[in-house]
C-alpha cells in the first residue's frame, strides 16, 4: 500500500536516516518490518471489521484520491468505536462489501443520509 500511495521503502528509509543520522537503515530493513507490523496488525484489522458488521449502522463514505495520474479513492467505515481506512482504486460497491460483508443490511449512513435501511 505505501508503494502504491506513493511512498516506497527506499522514501521511508531516507526519511529516517534524515530524522536519526546516528541510525543506518536500509530498504529491507523497511520491508522487513513494514511487512511485519502489517501482519501483527491485520488481527486487530479483523476483529475491528467484524465489529464494524455487527453494529446497528455505520457510517462509511469515500473520497477522491487522484495519485500518480490515476484516479483512486479513500474509503472510511466507523462506528462508535472502530474506524476502518481503505484505500482502492475503485469506486464500486465491492468495496463495502469487502469492508461489511456482501450481507450486511444494516442502515448506511453517508454524508449524513441514511442510504439504504431494512425493516
Amino acid at each position: 500500500l505505501l508503494k502504491s500511495l506513493g511512498m516506497g521503502h527506499s522514501n521511508i528509509s531516507e526519511i529516517i536516516r534524515n530524522l536519526r543520522t546516528d541510525l543506518t537503515i536500509c530498504e529491507s530493513t523497511i520491508l522487513s518490518l513494514t511487512d511485519a507490523i502489517s501482519k501483527k496488525a491485520e488481527k486487530t484489522r479483523m476483529k475491528m471489521i467484524l465489529n464494524l458488521r455487527k453494529e446497528h449502522y455505520s457510517q462509511q463514505d469515500e473520497t477522491g484520491l487522484r495519485l500518480d495520474g490515476k484516479n483512486g479513492y479513500t474509503w472510511v467505515f466507523c462506528n462508535k468505536k472502530y474506524t476502518i481506512y481503505e484505500f482502492d482504486r475503485s469506486r464500486s460497491k465491492e468495496i463495502p462489501q469487502r469492508i461489511l460483508g456482501i450481507d450486511y443490511d444494516k442502515p448506511g449512513v453517508n454524508d449524513l443520509v441514511v442510504t439504504h435501511i431494512f425493516f
